[in-house]
C-alpha cells in the first residue's frame, strides 16, 4: 500500500472510531450514534487538519495516488471551510440534517443478526444523548444570533413528531424483545426535541428562506467540487428548461390529443395504463424492472460483476421526504444496495414517472455507481470508496443514466418519456429556482414561459415545479422547502449531467471511442469533483 493510500485508509478507520453512525453506514457494528455537538464537530475538524498535514509529508507513487490525494484534499478542505463558517450551527433541513440521519440510520441495520440487534439497541439507547448533542449546536447558534430559516425548523419539528406518532421505536422494541423503556425514552426525546424546535427555535429563527450568494457559492462548491459560474449556470438552466418544456408539450398532444398541456399531469395520474394498486404490486413491478434492466445492461453497455447485481426495492417509513432514494451496499456487500419508495400514505402508484426514476436510483444509476466504487479496492483508496463522494458526481451520473436509457430506446412509451422529461424538467427548474431563491435573482427578460422580471420566491418555485415539472402540489412544496434548506445541492444533478455529456462529446472525437469502455473508465475512476471528472474523461 502506498503512503497516500495508507493515510486515506487510516482516516476512514479513525472516523469509524470517532463516529458510530459512520460505522453503521459502512456496515460495521455501531455502539451508538454520532456526536453532533460543537465538541463533536471539532473532533472531526481536528482529524481533517492532521490528515491534511500527514498528506503534505508524502509523495505520490502513480496516478491512483494523484487522484486519491486530490479527492481527499478537496473533501477535507471543504469540510474545514464549513466548520470555520459555523455551518453546523444552522444544520437543519427537511432532508439531510442530523434529524433525518438519526432516523434513517436504523433502516441500515439488520436486527435479525446478533451483531445487528446489538447495534440497533445501542443506537436506540443513545438517541436521547445524540438528539441533545445536535440541540446544543443549534442552541449555540441561537445564542449567537446565527440561526436557520423558520420554514426549515418548523418542518423538521413536524418530522420529529411524525417519528413519534409512527411508533417505529416502540414497535421495533416489541418485535425484537428490546427493553420497552429504551424505546419510550427514544420517542420521548424525539417529542421533546420537536417541542423545543416548535416553541423555542422557530420563534427565534430567521424569516428569510434565502442564505445569500456568499453561503450559496460555498455550498455549491462543496456539493460539486468544481468552480462554477452561478450566473452562467442560471442562464443555461432557463434554456434547458424551455427545450424540455417544448418536447413535453409535443408528447402531451401525442398522449391526449386536444387536451390542454396544463392537464397532462392529471390525465397521466388517472390513466389506467400507468396505475398500479397496492404496495406489494408496486414492489413487484419495481423489482422486476430493476432485475431485468440489470440483466440487459450487463456485458452490453456496462461491465457489472455478479457480486453487485443485486439491488433491493423497499418502502420508506413515515416522515420521509416525498422523493425516492437509494442506500449503497455495506463495504463487505453483505447488505445489498437498496432503493426506497416513499408511499406518503398512498396505496395507488403511478408508473409513468417511476420507470426513469428507477433507472436513476438503481441500474444503471446510483446502484451501479456506488457498488462499482466499493469493489475497486485495488484502484481506489478506502476514503474514495466511502467518504469521497460529491453530489455533482453522484447525481450527475444518475441523471446521465436516465438520459442514456432514453438514448437506448428504453423510454419509447410516450408516458414513460414524459416521466423522464418531467424529471429532466424538475432538475432544470431546480437550477433556476435554487440559484434564484438564494441569490435574489429574477426571471430573465427573454423568458418565454414565465413572467419576466418576477422575483424568484418560494411561491414562484412551487408554481414552476407544478407547471413546468408536472409535480403534484404536495411534492412541489416538499421540493421547494428542500432547496431552501439545502442550498447548492439541487443544481448538482444537471450540472453533473452536463459535465459528463460534455466530457463524452470530447472523448467521442477519438476514432477509438467505445461507449462501454468509456463507461467502465468513468465508473472505475471513482468519486471525483466535476472539474477533475471533465479533465480525466474528456480525453478517454
Amino acid at each position: 500500500m502506498s503512503a497516500v493510500f495508507e493515510i486515506a485508509n487510516n482516516y476512514v478507520e479513525r472516523v469509524v472510531e470517532l463516529d458510530p453512525m459512520a460505522a453503521a453506514e459502512l456496515g460495521l457494528p455501531a455502539h451508538g450514534l454520532s456526536d453532533f455537538s460543537p465538541a463533536g464537530v471539532e473532533k472531526h475538524a481536528h482529524l481533517a487538519r492532521t490528515t491534511l498535514a500527514e498528506l503534505a509529508t508524502v509523495s505520490d507513487e502513480g496516478e491512483p495516488d494523484r487522484i486519491a490525494r486530490a479527492v481527499m484534499t478537496e473533501r477535507l478542505s471543504t469540510l474545514l471551510e464549513g466548520v470555520e463558517a459555523r455551518d453546523f450551527e444552522v444544520d437543519i433541513n427537511i432532508l439531510a440534517s442530523p434529524a433525518q440521519s438519526m432516523r434513517t440510520i436504523f433502516d441500515l441495520v439488520d436486527p435479525s443478526t446478533e451483531t445487528g440487534l446489538s447495534s440497533f439497541t445501542a443506537m436506540m439507547a443513545d438517541l436521547p444523548r445524540a438528539l441533545e448533542s445536535w440541540k446544543s449546536s443549534l442552541n449555540q447558534g441561537l445564542q449567537a444570533g446565527h440561526v436557520a430559516a423558520k420554514r426549515q425548523a418548523a418542518e423538521v419539528s413536524k418530522q420529529c413528531h411524525a417519528y413519534v406518532d409512527s411508533k417505529f421505536f416502540s414497535t421495533q422494541a416489541l418485535e425484537l424483545g428490546v427493553d420497552g423503556a429504551i424505546a419510550q425514552a427514544a420517542e420521548a426525546a424525539w417529542r421533546e426535541l420537536g417541542d423545543w424546535l416548535r416553541d423555542v427555535y422557530v420563534p427565534a429563527a430567521r424569516d428569510e428562506d434565502a442564505v445569500g450568494r456568499e453561503r450559496y457559492v460555498r455550498a455549491a462548491k462543496s456539493f460539486n467540487a468544481a468552480v462554477i459560474d452561478v450566473d452562467e449556470l442560471f442562464a443555461w438552466g432557463w434554456q434547458e428548461l424551455d427545450r424540455i418544456t417544448i418536447r413535453l408539450q409535443e408528447l402531451s398532444e401525442v398522449l391526449y390529443p386536444g387536451k390542454p398541456f396544463a392537464e397532462l399531469f392529471e390525465l397521466l395520474e388517472n390513466d389506467p395504463r400507468y396505475i398500479i394498486e397496492g404496495e406489494e404490486s408496486i414492489l413487484a413491478f419495481l423489482t422486476d424492472l430493476t432485475e431485468r434492466t440489470t440483466a440487459e445492461m450487463a456485458g452490453v453497455h456496462f461491465d457489472i460483476p455478479e457480486e453487485i447485481r443485486r439491488c433491493e426495492v423497499k418502502l420508506a417509513g413515515p416522515g420521509s421526504a416525498s422523493a425516492p432514494y437509494y442506500f449503497p451496499p455495506s463495504e463487505d456487500l453483505v447488505r445489498p444496495g437498496s432503493t426506497w419508495l416513499p408511499t406518503m400514505g398512498n396505496s395507488t402508484f403511478h408508473t409513468w414517472h417511476l420507470v426513469s426514476t428507477w433507472y436513476h436510483e438503481a441500474v444503471p444509476g446510483h446502484h451501479l455507481q456506488f457498488a462499482t466504487t466499493l469493489i475497486k479496492r485495488e484502484q481506489l483508496s478506502r476514503f474514495q470508496r466511502t467518504f469521497g463522494w460529491t453530489s455533482g458526481y453522484g447525481e450527475g451520473w444518475a441523471l446521465y443514466a436516465e438520459r442514456l436509457m432514453e438514448e437506448l430506446g428504453y423510454l419509447k412509451d410516450p408516458g414513460y418519456e414524459v416521466g423522464f422529461l418531467s424529471a429532466q424538467a424538475l432538475r432544470a427548474v431546480r437550477i433556476v429556482v435554487d440559484i434564484g431563491m438564494h441569490c435574489g435573482l429574477t426571471v430573465p427578460e427573454n423568458q418565454r414561459f414565465e413572467t419576466a422580471g418576477l422575483p424568484i420566491t418560494y411561491e414562484v418555485a412551487v408554481d414552476m415545479l407544478q407547471r413546468r415539472a408536472l409535480q403534484p402540489r404536495e411534492s412541489a412544496e416538499s421540493e421547494a422547502i428542500r432547496y431552501l434548506g439545502w442550498p447548492g445541492q439541487a443544481i448538482s444533478y444537471k450540472l453533473g449531467e452536463r459535465t459528463i455529456m460534455r466530457a463524452r462529446a470530447e472523448a467521442k472525437k477519438s476514432p477509438n471511442f467505445d461507449l462501454r469502455t468509456w463507461h467502465s473508465r468513468l465508473l472505475n475512476l471513482g468519486p471525483v469533483g466535476l472539474d477533475t471528472l471533465y479533465v480525466e474523461m474528456s480525453r478517454s
